[in-house]
């Protein structure tokens, strides 16, 4: 026997299998969807009055509520599809039984998946069930406006995740023109203008990009008096310095660390972004990059014995393998996880192998000092930001590393090393 399903996600009705059964009659459609929403909960006759005449119900509304109850029930092909309980009607079917319950349980499955081919695999699904406006024939009635936009944000915020899926995967050239035309419908949303700037500045359109922020701060300026929120401006400003945390993940690449450490406070003002120009095209090193990723998560986990340790990661080899380039990758692949700013120390004061060494203390003091005056932190040691530094001598020298960069205990800039490792000029891998 093929499964009965009634469909709001557009013009309600009932299906069987792949036959569509109609539901004549504005009023009769109205009390089919006011039931299904209710998704088994009993509905009062009263209130089911109310929503299915909209407030003005006649006097033999009670009446025809009990022969539009009767109807109904033919077209579901039992008269126990609705029963009746002691506070009101319910519609007794499967919870799958309509199309928007199975879209709501796609959606939540779609949350669970690490990998985000198989988010959008269920996003998709999820989708495919709108048929265009929910509830697109009861328009009108105010109960189902009210609803059919709760429904419309329901799709929009299932969009709005199959979007960031198939920018995780790389989809951002052909989602360009899916979110042009979605900022054009919803002017002032704006994580829908910041995936937009994000897919144009990672398909080489960096101007462009630009142009969609401004459009958008125009509007909101113009229209509603009001600034982008911090996040559009951070993400702008990542934009113009071309920042490499912005560039679509490698295949293979594990995602980039973007978020704040959790209960860390974002920043009140500016911070110190003192990193070199991102390298670009760096390829290979997986094996390395995951070793200073897992340093960084297990400094995440805190440590009865080694309280306020904090992680450095020193790379070593021969000049010219590639230690500084692998070290500023890596540095703004996880500049997110230091909200309060990055600093860059070199230890040496020119790039040729003759220039008179720094001492790293005094040098780290002295960037840890300028970040400080041109962001407005506090200069204290007790009240120095949270910063990561990525540190190494210049030239032909045989170090690099990457540290926090952290108020001074017991006479020292930092604790000593906690993982080290030998660098070869190997193949990619």
């Amino acid at each position: 026997m093929a499964t009965i399903q009634v469909r709001l996600l557009g013009l309600v009705d009932v299906t069987e299998g792949d036959r569509a059964r109609p539901v004549p009659g504005l009023r009769r459609k109205a009390l089919l969807a006011a039931l299904a929403l209710h998704a088994g909960d009993a509905v009062h006759p009263d209130l089911l009055i109310d929503i299915v005449w909209d407030g003005t119900p006649p006097a033999t509304a009670k009446n025809s509520l009990q022969r539009h109850i009767s109807y109904l029930r033919g077209v579901l092909g039992a008269r126990a599809a609705i029963a009746v309980r002691p506070h009101g009607y319910v519609l007794e079917l499967p919870p799958e039984a309509t199309d928007l319950h199975l879209a709501q349980r796609l959606i939540g499955e779609s949350r669970h998946p690490a990998e985000p081919a198989e988010r959008a695999v269920a996003l998709r699904a999820a989708l495919a069930l709108w048929r265009g406006r929910p509830l697109a024939d009861l328009a009108g009635l105010r109960w189902m406006d009210e609803q059919a936009e709760r429904l419309a944000g329901l799709e929009l915020s299932a969009r709005e995740a199959l979007l960031d899926a198939r920018l995780a995967l790389g989809e951002h050239a052909s989602l360009v023109p899916e979110l042009a035309r979605l900022a054009d419908e919803h002017p002032y949303h704006e994580q829908i203008h910041h995936r937009l700037m994000l897919a144009l500045y990672r398909d080489g359109r960096q101007v462009d990009a630009l142009a969609a922020c401004q459009r958008l701060r125009t509007a909101l300026a113009t229209d509603l008096g009001v600034d982008p929120s911090p996040a559009l401006c951070r993400l702008h400003a990542a934009i113009l310095r071309q920042d490499a945390d912005l560039a679509p993940p490698a295949m293979g690449e594990p995602a980039r660390m973007t978020g704040a450490p959790a209960g860390h406070p974002a920043p009140s003002g500016p911070v110190p972004a003192q990193l070199p120009v991102a390298v670009r095209g760096f390829a290979g090193r997986r094996p390395e990059l995951a070793r200073l990723d897992a340093l960084l998560r297990a400094a995440r986990t805190p440590r009865a014995d080694q309280p306020g340790t904090v992680p450095i990661a020193v790379v070593s080899g021969t000049a010219g393998v590639g230690k500084t380039a692998f070290a500023v990758h890596w540095a703004h692949r996880v500049a997110g996880e230091f909200p309060d700013g990055q600093l860059y120390v070199a230890f040496v004061d020119s790039p040729t192998t003759a220039a008179r060494w720094i001492r790293p203390r005094r040098s780290v003091a002295s960037s840890t000092r300028s970040g400080c005056r041109r962001s407005g932190f506090p200069s204290s040691r007790s009240h120095r930001p949270r910063c990561t530094a990525a540190c190494w001598p210049a030239g032909g020298c045989s170090s690099s590393s990457t540290m926090p960069a952290t108020p001074r205990r017991s006479g020292r800039c930092c604790p000593p090393p906690r993982a080290a490792w030998s660098w070869s000029p190997a193949a990619p891998s």
